[in-house]
């Protein structure tokens, strides 16, 4: 008698294939995050880099901009407070205006009802 080798249960090799396809792409799709992720990481650090430039140590345009913003907003207080006080005189002048008429009234002579004659 002749004895056959015992069948081994081997996988077809579409699935093996398969299943080595699908890690390797889950590969390089988590390695083309953390690339990104890494690039994003990059590009933030040299932009605050930049601002902090800019902003502490004599950036001429953004020192100048900044006075021009200041100039305006000293001149918008001044506009506002010059307006108030003239608003507030008007509301004076009203009021003066107002105690002149009662003033006028009170000396005036009532109108006489003898029908004009």
């Amino acid at each position: 008698m002749v004895e056959e080798p015992p069948q081994e249960t081997r996988r077809p090799k579409w699935l093996t294939i398969g299943v080595i396809g699908g890690a390797a792409s889950i590969a390089a799709y988590v390695f083309t995050i953390g690339n990104d992720i890494g690039t994003m990481r990059q590009q933030t650090a040299n932009q605050e880099l930049r601002i902090n430039a800019l902003e502490e140590h004599g950036s001429g345009p953004v020192q100048t901009n900044a006075a021009k913003v200041e100039a305006v907003a000293d001149r918008v207080d001044r506009l506002l407070t010059g307006y108030l006080a003239l608003q507030q005189r008007v509301a004076d002048l009203q009021a003066t205006v107002a105690r002149l008429q009662q003033d006028i009234d009170a000396h005036r002579p009532p109108p006489t009802s003898n029908g004009g004659r």
